[in-house]
């Protein structure tokens, strides 16, 4: 990777550098998981096993976050960027299937990973370093 790319890279991750994932402990229901909830769409079909909400950042409303979801062919979910969403949208995420999968590929997607994998403690999680 060149340098104007890695510069770029971290000019990109430096900027969010002011959101950082919730403390304490959360249960299902909790007032903790309530705390994660920002302003999000409705969970939208792009294809058949493919769905798609998007949030935004909590201290930052004009950045968009988007959270994918893909069922997997036994019939649990893949998700990638968890994002808490409100109980009625939560009751159709797990109408679609049980979260088995979660993917956080940098820091800026681990905003409500952690409580995600509080709320479902069987979630695979699968992570990278966004420092090389």
């Amino acid at each position: 990777m060149n340098k104007e790319k890695i510069d770029a890279s971290e000019l990109f991750y430096s900027l969010f550098s002011f959101v950082k994932p919730r403390q304490g402990s959360v249960n299902i229901g909790s007032d903790e998981w309530h705390s994660h909830i920002v302003l999000h769409s409705s969970i939208q079909e792009l294809a058949p096993k493919l769905w798609h909400v998007t949030g935004i950042f909590p201290n930052a409303p004009m950045a968009h976050r988007e959270m994918v979801l893909y069922q997997l062919p036994d019939s649990a979910l893949l998700i990638h960027n968890a994002i808490a969403l409100n109980e009625t949208q939560m009751t159709q995420l797990e109408s679609l299937g049980t979260p088995k999968i979660m993917i956080v590929p940098n820091r800026i997607h681990r905003l409500d990973a952690r409580v995600y994998k509080q709320r479902y403690p069987e979630l695979l999680v699968v992570g990278c370093s966004s420092r090389r």
